[in-house]
Order: C-alpha cells, then structure tokens, then sequence
C-alpha cells in the first residue's frame, strides 16, 4: 500500500463511471464491526476508467454521516491501472453500530480536471447472523424467525477463563451477563454459546424479574460444550428481547480454548530470526531490528495482503502481494529494534493473516510465542558460604559436599542456562562443572554442590570459581572468577587484578573505588581491636576495617595487630592499573612529548583522559582541584590534524565538553600515563 497525504477538494458529484468500492468484509450488505480482524474493515477501489499517476483517492465511510471516517491513497509510479486496498479503523465501524452508512470514493485527477465521485455503497453496521465455523470459513445458520439486533449492550464474561483463554478440562463453564443499560422486568435474556458446529453449541434463555432486575445473570455451560471445541474457540453474546418487541444484542467475544489448532496447510506463522529455545535474546538483534518471514501458502495471489502482528495488534505491518514475480514466494518483513524492546522481559505471540484479493473471510495462523529478554547483564562472582572473603579453612567443611551459591543477578530470566565450574590451579582433582536452568521462579539461589575432594587435595592452594549464563542464542556471558584461598583465612595472599578495565589512578585514588579495585578482609584472630597497616601505600592502602585499595602495581605486605600485639599478615599483588603522574605546569604539544618520554613516561590519549577523569568525577568534584593541580587544560596525545590537537579539563563537568581543540603551539600542563 502506499498511503499519504493529499491535496483537499470536494467532490463534484456521482460518477456513473466510477463504480462503488467493494467491502471485503461484509456479507449480504452487513459489515459487523465486532467480528473485524484488528486491521479494521477492507475496502477495494477497483481500476477505474482512465486512471493516471497522480491521481489521490479518498474513501469515505459514513459519507456525510455522524461516524464519517476517511482513507486515502496517492496513485504513484507503478499503481495506475491496479485495484487499490483501502482500510477504515475497526473503532470507526463500531461507532456506527446499529445505522446504515454510505461508503464512497472521490478521485482527485493527477491531471488537473472535474473531482469525481463514485457511486454509494450502502451497508448495514450491526452484527452478522448467528454462524458457526467450519476449519476454513464461516457458514450462516439462520436462527428461525428471530431478527438480529445490532450489538449494542456490553460483552458477557466468562468467569473461568484467563484472559481470552479457557481450559478445556473445565467440567462447567459460567457466562456472566452484566447489568445491561435499560434491563426491565419481562425481558427475555438468551445466551448463546456458539461453537465450531451444531453439536457443540447450546443456549440457554432467563426471564428478568423485578426481584432479579438488580442482579448479574449467570448461565452455566455444561463441560461437553467445552471440551468438544478444545483447540478452537467459542463464540459467546446474548441479546435482550423486550416487552415492547424489540431485540437488542450485546458485543460478542471469542474465547480460546485449549492450545488453538489454527488452520494447518494455510498460512505459517512468522519465523522470526534469532529466537532460539524460544527466546529473542535482543543481544542477536541489529540495530536495523529482526528479520521475519512468512513462507509462501496455499492459494497465495496477486493483491493478497499480509499482516504480521504481536499480540494481537500491539503491533503489526502488512505487505501486498503487489507483483506476479513475489507469488510462491516467502513476505519478508522487519520488526523495528525498539518495538521489541518494548516488549523485553514479555512472552509475546505472534500471527499471520491474509486478507485474500478474491474476498472472502481472512485466514489467519497458529500463533507462535516466544519470550523477548534484554542481554545478559553484568554477573557477580559467586559465593561459597563456608568462606571467610575469598579464603575457605578445611576444617570448617564437615559435609561430604561445599556449596557455592549464584545469587539471582539482574535480569535473570527463565530459561537461562547457569553453568558453574569450580577449577584448581594444582589441577587435581579435574574441574568440576555443573548446570542449573532457571525455572519458573527466577528469584532464588541457585546452589551447586562440589565434592569435598576438592578442598582436602587442595590445601595451601588455590581454587578459581566461576560460571556463564547462556540466554537464548547469544554467546556464554562470563561471570568474574572468585579466587578461593583453601588454607587459614586472614593469611590468604590476595591479588587485584584491572588488567582491561581501563582502570587509571594518580597519586590520590578515588573517593569512589569499583569493585576490582578494592577488598576487605577483616582479622578475625586474637582479641579487637585491629590495627591494620600497609608496607607500600604506592600500592595499596589499608583503613582501620581491613579495606584494601588498589593505587598502584606491584606486591605489597597488609598486616593487622590485635589488642594485645599479636599480629598476622599477607601478601597482595596488584596489577593491570594504569598510574597517571604530573608531568609540567607548561609546555607546548611537542614539550610535552618529550617531557613525558624523558620521565619514561608516555602522553596519555583522549579516551584515557576521559576514562581518567570517569573515575573521579562526581564523587571529588572538580578533578584538578582535588589532585591539587592547577586549573589549566591539560595536553592529551591525541592530535586533531592541521597543527591541533585535543587537550581536556580536568576540572570541567562534562566528559564530552571537556575535550577542546587547541593549536599545537599553545602551553599547557602536562601528565603522563606509565607505559
């Protein structure tokens, strides 16, 4: 289709040459806006005589009327000639419940010229008779000398059912008939229950009473009328026949029961890519969004449309079969990455319908469900609960097992794969591997029990735990490793280790430490108080809790003193942090390389500068400041071209906006990062 704006103008009149549109959707001049697919009511403008690129058609429903409603569509390069699918909103034809529209189009020539209109189609907007369903189509049943009745009251519930969903296995059912508008003593209320066929459709009728005209009307369906529709669905409404004569018929709705059937052979469900186990893990999908395919069906034509939808119209997006060449071949669609991002942490369904050229009732698929979740998250290590921090004493295992524990992380999801492995750097016994799926309730521990053996071979030595967490398709999502020490606790060597996390410190560490660059042990020896002390604070620092902070590479000794001077300590290695020192209060871009190489020292580039300044702000305030340093930009390495390249302030508030141009020739300050 190709929908747009046009140019206005009112018709000049009837055309005896235009005939009126066609609805696809009405039977024997009735459209019945209740039973509409969610795409609204299809009307076809059939190729009219001199039809000419540039012409604009406008439909009109309700022409003139209360409920008037428009579509329109601009004959562009390619349309001329061809018949032309228009669609007027399912809530536009509810409006009219009850009336008699006229449907129009009026062509605007391309050309210039006379506006035409074409002739009326005259409906009747109320609700089709009674039917029941065979696999393919619908079938009217007469209901005798009954008149049918626009639907005009509210819609029945159905107490058991979830949603439009019902158990087949119910051994009764209960229709609930609300306090409809006018309900009067002497009216006659008869529910109809209408299934895939005769047998397995009943009703039933209730007189009002002046004691029961304050009160809901229950009607009970008998189990056989269930089970005997598992894997359709159910039509249910009543209508109200008055004491004046006169019916009136509620909204009707469909319920489904039992896992739909749909219409095997006719028209597949989308395969949507990237779902896996069924999950759509938006990890696997780009940027451009999802790619889906409708294979080619039975009966496909020239002028078909196809819809695609989520939840039953949450979204959707149609394609027309607009060439002979693309029959017999599969509809290929997009959905937009935001729009499935909108359903993260959902299980959505989705469907195919065709709307057929030749008319007729649509065809619609089995739905197909999948879960959207976002991509894994950030893991935490995990936790071993007979642990003192990261280091386990033999003794206090009295089971033939240890348990580690995954805590939920953010974002768990059922159907994540959590694999743990346990492994010793001694190598013996083998690593231990275990696997958990998670279930219907995401929220709890997930513990892994390991064999003892893994701790009594190890004593003195150390253990590396961790685990990945598999989601749908997307590759294993690693865990940090725990580095557990099996031996006495608080003498455990310890190492912090930021190797890749960008993570750059200069002479004063930050206010705000992530977690790969701190720890704290506590003594648990002797008598309190502790004392605890650091030998090398160019390394790490210790504070009066036992928390370690990283501030430079190397090994470096942490001890603790209790009360009465007894004391213990342990080694701790730090690496993998870049150490940032100031270099010159003023030198120009080549000074400062020089200065820096000479202090064996290099300069530090863009995105390390603004990595740098991350790490401090907001927790310090303005970042110079804090450091002691002057006010001044400072160089980065990074040049721009044409003699200029970037310098940053350091005491500025934008990690973006602190990045500024300067001629190469211009004296600033300097710092240097350890290469």
């Amino acid at each position: 289709m190709n929908d747009s704006h046009g140019k206005g103008g009112e018709a000049g009149g009837s055309d005896a040459g235009a005939p009126p549109p066609d609805c696809l959707d009405a039977t024997g001049g009735v459209l019945d806006g209740v039973q509409l697919d969610v795409h609204g009511a299809c009307f076809v403008v059939r190729a009219y005589q001199g039809m000419v690129e540039g012409d604009f058609i406008t439909l009109r429903f309700d022409v003139r009327g209360p409920n008037e409603a428009s579509a329109e569509f601009n004959v562009t390069e390619g349309w001329a000639g061809k018949d032309i699918v228009l669609w007027v909103p399912k809530d536009a034809v509810a409006a009219a419940a009850g009336c008699h529209v006229d449907v129009d189009y009026v062509i605007q020539p391309g050309s210039g010229g006379t506006i035409r209109n074409s002739a009326p189609l005259k409906l009747s907007i109320g609700k089709r008779r009674r039917h029941y369903r065979s696999t393919t189509m619908y079938l009217d049943q007469d209901s005798g000398s009954r008149r049918d009745a626009a639907a005009t009251l509210e819609e029945p519930t159905v107490e058991e059912s979830v949603g439009n969903k019902l158990d087949p296995t119910l051994d009764q059912g209960t229709v609930v008939v609300p306090l409809y508008a006018g309900k009067a003593p002497n009216d006659v209320v008869t529910m109809y229950w209408v299934g895939k066929d005769p047998a397995s459709s009943t009703n039933d009728s209730f007189r009002v009473t002046s004691t029961n005209q304050g009160r809901v009307i229950r009607f009970y369906v008998d189990g056989q009328y269930i089970a005997a529709n598992n894997r359709t669905t159910v039509e249910v409404y009543y209508e109200a026949a008055r004491a004046n004569g006169s019916n009136d018929g509620s909204i009707h709705i469909m319920l489904e029961v039992g896992e739909q059937a749909g219409e095997p052979g006719l028209v597949d469900p989308p395969a949507v890519e990237g779902v896996q186990n069924g999950v759509l893990n938006l990890e696997n999908v780009p940027a451009g969004g999802a790619p889906a395919t409708v294979a080619a069906y039975e009966g496909m034509a020239h002028y078909d449309v196809v819809f695609i939808d989520i939840n039953g119209g949450e979204w959707e997006d149609g394609k027309q079969i607009a060439t002979q060449a693309e029959i017999g071949q599969p509809v290929a669609f997009t959905i937009p990455r935001e729009v499935l991002a909108m359903f993260s942490g959902r299980e959505v369904s989705m469907r195919t319908t065709v709307i057929p050229a030749s008319g007729g009732d649509s065809i619609r698929s089995n739905e197909v469900k999948f879960r959207i979740l976002e991509p894994v998250g950030a893991l935490p290590e995990v936790i071993v609960p007979l642990a003192d921090g990261d280091a386990l004493d033999p003794e206090q295992v009295v089971t033939p097992t240890v348990e580690v524990v995954v805590k939920p992380y953010q974002g768990i999801a059922e159907g994540d794969v959590i694999t743990f492995t346990w492994r010793n750097t001694s190598g013996t016994p083998a690593p231990f591997t275990d696997v958990k799926t998670v279930g219907a309730i995401p929220q709890q521990d997930y513990v892994f029990e390991v064999p003892r053996a893994h701790v009594d071979q190890n004593i003195d030595k150390w253990a590396i735990l961790s685990y990945t967490v598999v989601r749908g398709g997307a590759p294993a999502k690693p865990s940090g490793d725990l580095t557990l020490y099996i031996g006495a606790p608080f003498e455990a060597a310890a190492t912090l280790d930021a190797t890749g996390k960008d993570y750059i410190v200069a002479e004063k560490p930050p206010l705000v430490v992530p977690d790969f660059g701190s720890y704290t042990r506590e003594a648990k020896f002797g008598t309190e108080p502790y004392t605890y002390a650091t030998d090398d604070a160019s390394i790490a620092t210790v504070d009066n809790t036992g928390r370690v902070v990283a501030t430079g590479n190397g090994t470096a000794t942490i001890s603790a003193t209790d009360s009465l001077g007894v004391g213990r300590s342990y080694p701790i290695t730090v690496k993998g942090v870049k150490q940032l020192f100031f270099v010159s209060a003023s030198a120009n871009f080549a000074g400062a390389q020089a200065a820096c190489a000479a202090a064996g020292l290099r300069t530090v580039t863009l995105d390390e500068m603004k990595s740098f300044w991350r790490g401090y702000f907001p927790s310090t305030g303005p970042v110079a400041g804090y450091m002691g340093w002057l006010g001044y930009l400072f160089w980065t390495g990074t040049q721009i071209g044409a003699g200029t390249a970037y310098a940053y302030d350091l005491n500025g508030a934008s990690e973006q906006g602190n990045a500024i141009g300067r001629n190469e020739a211009d004296f600033l300050q300097v710092v240097g990062i350890a290469p």
